[in-house]
């Protein structure tokens, strides 16, 4: 990647984590570039309607050009009618959430979700995002991963990463992942893996519900449920 490319993509990423705006001084010295340059690459981006610069306080900022970008994206992840139709025949037999959820990088990304109240919505609802190894899903998605690849999205603490790779592990032997817990006091979760035609793992399909639902062989009934509608969503995923 050239020099300018990578400056580019640092002083978006800046302005990112700064929706009120940034000045040139503020930039160069959050990025470590000189003013100079940090000047000369602001008005290039504003120039190609990237950025926008506020005219009383001189700061810049994203413009809406990226919402544009992340609505392009949303519409390219979102599921096809078939499996939100299906993750809502699953709430309702269930009693409980369910969710359609992909890697990207080291999170779990919820892509869908059908809940069963509002106040799920920071649970597992559309957009959530959780660090690969502590959810269900999270887990089922690490397993499409090995060697250095899958090193470089564990925590760095030896410990952890030995007790990540013993539940990665499991999950490849029953063919699900689960959590008691770890996102929040009182549920768990079951997932199971989504396949593309060409048996490439691309997502992870979920429910999640109090902890009182998993006692006995719930799990195992609930995963094959969720075995039966990633055979639907199999079917309407792409690549």
């Amino acid at each position: 990647m050239s020099k300018s490319i990578c400056k580019a993509v640092k002083i978006i990423r800046c302005l990112s984590e700064n929706p009120a705006g940034r000045g040139v001084t503020e930039v160069a010295k959050e990025t470590g570039f000189g003013k100079s340059s940090v000047h000369e690459m602001l008005s290039t981006l504003c120039e190609e309607g990237v950025l926008c610069q506020d005219p009383r306080s001189r700061r810049y900022a994203l413009s809406a050009h990226f919402l544009w970008l992340g609505y392009d994206v949303a519409c390219m992840l979102r599921p096809d009618r078939a499996v939100l139709t299906e993750l809502a025949a699953m709430r309702g037999e269930l009693g409980m959430s369910t969710g359609m959820w992909i890697a990207q990088k080291d999170l779990a990304v919820c892509v869908a979700a059908s809940l069963v109240s509002s106040d799920d919505d920071l649970l597992s609802g559309t957009g959530r995002h959780d660090k690969l190894w502590t959810t269900a899903a999270g887990q089922v998605l690490l397993t499409s991963f090995e060697g250095e690849e899958l090193e470089k999205l564990l925590p760095e603490d030896a410990g952890e990463r030995g007790r990540i790779m013993t539940l990665i592990d499991q999950t490849r032997r029953r063919g699900y992942g689960s959590d008691r817990g770890e996102i929040r006091s009182g549920t768990c979760s079951v997932a199971v893996p989504v396949y593309n035609k060409f048996g490439r793992l691309k997502a992870a399909l979920s429910v999640r519900g109090p902890m009182a639902y998993f006692a006995g062989g719930a799990p195992e009934k609930f995963a094959r449920r969720l075995v039966r509608a990633s055979a639907v969503a199999m079917e309407h995923i792409d690549g």
